[in-house]
C-alpha cells in the first residue's frame, strides 16, 4: 500500500471566476462593479449563511408553535375538556 499524502495546490472554479473577471476589469472589457468583481471570492459564503439563516428562522418558528400547542394542550387538560 502507498503512504504517500497527496495534496492539491490547484485552483478552484470561484477563483478561476474572480482572476478572469479581474483580468476583464482591469483591461477595461466590462464596468461591473467592484462587488461583482469579488462575488466569486465571498459569495459562496454569503450563501451559506443565508441557507443557514434560513434553517435556523425555520427552526424557531417550529419550536414556537410546538410550545404554544403544548401550553394549549395543557389549558386544555387543566379545564377537563378534549385537547383537540
Amino acid at each position: 500500500m502507498s503512504t504517500e499524502s497527496k495534496t492539491s495546490s490547484g485552483i478552484s472554479l470561484f477563483g478561476a471566476m474572480f482572476l478572469v473577471f479581474l483580468t476583464l476589469k482591469l483591461t477595461g472589457y466590462i464596468y461591473w462593479s467592484w462587488w461583482w468583481i469579488t462575488a466569486p471570492l465571498w459569495g459562496p459564503f454569503a450563501l451559506a449563511a443565508l441557507i443557514l439563516l434560513v434553517w435556523l428562522v425555520g427552526f424557531v418558528v417550529v419550536e414556537l408553535l410546538k410550545a404554544n400547542a403544548r401550553k394549549r394542550d395543557d389549558r386544555a387538560r387543566l379545564l377537563g375538556k378534549d385537547a383537540s
